[in-house]
């Protein structure tokens, strides 16, 4: 059942039959449980629910204190005056008109309606009015790497450092290749934004910082449908040039891209776990998991395990590969 803490009931319709394990911090794991060779926390994800408050995160404040990341003010004074930011153009990147541009930040961030507060975070969402067309997404963007100011406003979970060993389903785990060890991710997006079905060969601390989102996971072995040949190297590329390309102000073309697309698909599954126009199997369903992530929540995901997650309201998250 889910924690009190969170204001979005599940749908119906998500294909998982049971829920991702909740902890409160109280009782998550130590940084001891995860760094045992032994640990029986390397296989399986769970949610740390209010991770981000207890941790005295700028990021998760209300809007009218500084630092957060819910305060279009913040977010524009920390970019600087006409800053430009890599977007996806399509709410799922596993469709046939998505694309990429590059635009003002503040630009996006009116786009994704980031002058408007409270209720917008706060209503029910309603699943079928969730915008299909039209919709930007930053995604999988070391965005705080080019805007270092964002960096004062969180903090690395301690995980990240417990050099894990690689989990019984997923062998060939190697970390990071960082110079620390951990990549750090950004992603931003208004409602009815949907990274589809795919998995990444690192562990991932996932913060929801603002706004809502459902995911969706399954264990390794339980691809959903239409799955590619893995290559993470691939499946990056297409993202990378588009970061370096508003790095250094260059133009970039909006219409759907063939091959960044193929490269994008390279670890994702074709299919929409929020749907059922095309259902999984039985044991895939059965061996699937769900929730939804509100502000400050954490979600751990070992390597290999598939996850698709989808935007109920605006949305800011961060994402730690280690």
């Amino acid at each position: 059942m889910l924690s009190s803490t969170v204001e979005y009931s599940l749908k119906t319709y998500i294909q998982a039959d049971a829920s991702i394990q909740e902890y409160t911090l109280d009782q998550a794991p130590s940084f001891m449980d995860l760094a045992s060779p032994d640990s029986k926390y390397h296989d399986k994800p769970f949610i740390i629910r209010k991770f981000a408050q207890a941790a005295a995160w700028p990021a998760v404040q209300p809007h009218t204190r500084d630092g957060s990341w819910a305060s279009i003010q913040h977010l524009l004074q920390v970019a600087g005056p006409a800053r430009v930011v890599p977007v996806e153009v399509g709410a799922n990147y596993a469709r046939q008109d998505w694309g990429q541009d590059i635009m003002l930040w503040s630009d996006f961030l009116l786009h994704c309606q980031w002058d408007r507060h409270s209720e917008l975070d706060r209503r029910q969402g309603d699943d079928r009015s969730l915008p299909t067309e039209s919709v930007l997404y930053m995604a999988q963007h070391d965005l705080s790497s080019q805007f270092p100011s964002l960096q004062r406003d969180y903090t690395l979970p301690d995980y990240v450092y417990t050099s894990p060993p690689p989990p019984r389903l997923w062998p060939q785990y190697r970390p990071s290749a960082s110079s620390d060890g951990v990549s750090t991710n950004l992603w931003i997006g208004p409602a009815g934004t949907v990274s589809p079905p795919h998995f990444d060969p690192y562990y991932n601390c996932f913060v929801q910082a603002v706004g809502y989102k459902e995911v969706w996971v399954a264990p390794p072995h339980c691809c959903p449908h239409k799955a590619k040949t893995p290559s993470l190297e691939a499946s990056t590329q297409g993202r990378e040039s588009t970061a370096l390309a508003a790095e250094s102000g260059a133009s970039a073309n909006a219409t759907p891209l063939a091959s960044i697309t193929e490269s994008l698909m390279a670890n994702t599954a074709s299919f929409d776990v929020f749907d059922t126009v095309e259902a999984i199997s039985a044991s895939k369903r059965a061996a699937a998991l769900q929730s939804s992530l509100g502000p400050g929540d954490l979600l751990f995901l070992p390597p290999g395990w598939w996850h698709s997650l989808r935007s109920l309201t605006r949305s800011f998250s961060v994402s730690m590969w280690f």
